[in-house]
């Protein structure tokens, strides 16, 4: 059994507000560079030297989350690799909204969807999920020792793939990150 490293970035303005990310643009706030820093010491304390490298979406928040912490980790920026198969799921029209707006536009039921639900112009389940274990593949690959990869992401996006992976549900708050068995 292979374990990989997996981080959710830090936190935003937008998640201050509880609107909803998905692939909208959004920088971490200055708690989230606070947070990213102690995010990086917490990984060196947990896991030594063992990183080696960081593969990060090509969102800002989350490439600002692994430099940060590619500094805590003395990994130089050559080390942090940025993949869009990372990114967040696409959740069309409703990015930029809070829960209660979608509610009151849409219904509740949009949070609890089919696999194949597709937001608003958003993309389904499957489709994350493809994209997101073709990235870490390819990272594995370029990495040489899975162990040694540190895999920063999103909410919605790693708790689909690492479910689809596992069978156990997952969710990360902003900032923290966990060790995860694969089979």
């Amino acid at each position: 059994m292979s374990k990989i490293a997996i981080a959710r970035h830090c936190r935003t303005p937008w998640n201050d507000q509880g609107r909803i990310q998905g692939q909208t643009d959004i920088a971490l706030g200055p708690q989230g560079e606070l947070d990213s820093a102690r995010l990086g010491r917490n990984i060196r304390s947990e896991l030594g030297t063992q990183i080696t490298h960081i593969v990060t979406s090509d969102l800002k928040r989350a490439i600002e989350t692994a430099l940060i912490v590619a500094q805590a980790l003395c990994l130089s920026r050559e080390r942090v690799i940025i993949d869009p198969g990372l990114r967040e799921a696409r959740y069309g029209e409703l990015e930029g909204l809070t829960p209660a707006e979608v509610a009151r536009a849409h219904g509740e039921y949009v949070f609890y969807p089919p696999v194949d639900f597709r937001p608003f112009g958003g993309e389904s389940g499957p489709e994350i999920y493809v994209r997101q274990v073709t990235a870490i593949a390819i990272a594995q690959r370029r990495c040489l020792d899975p162990s040694a990869l540190l895999i920063i992401g999103h909410s919605c996006a790693l708790n689909v793939m690492l479910y689809n992976m596992t069978g156990e549900p997952f969710h990360l708050k902003t900032g923290e990150f966990r060790l995860v068995d694969l089979d």
